[in-house]
């Protein structure tokens, strides 16, 4: 999965998105990322427990999201990440 540009990838290509994840380990990130095993088993509940998982989003939801995305990228937050260029 492309945790690196998560909104782009994910979210707005897809239109889906991670309901639940745990607030304390925003941003939604690789789990090799996340910490120690505290917040591992935290994630590993969540998602156990059905308290995070995939929603299918409105036309509406995903074009709110997008022109939100847009507005917080064009307000110097960094929503999509660049890709390397190839040498």
């Amino acid at each position: 999965m492309n945790y690196t540009n998560y909104e782009r990838a994910i979210v707005e290509h897809y239109g889906v998105e991670l309901k639940g994840w745990p607030f304390e380990l925003l941003p939604v990130r690789n789990p090799s990322r996340i910490g120690g095993r505290k917040s591992v088993q935290l994630l590993i509940n969540t998602l156990i427990n059905k308290t995070c998982k995939w929603m299918k989003l409105t036309e509406e939801e995903l074009a709110d999201r997008i022109t939100s995305n847009h507005a917080r990228q064009a307000a110097g937050e960094t929503i999509y990440k660049p890709r390397k260029t190839r040498t």
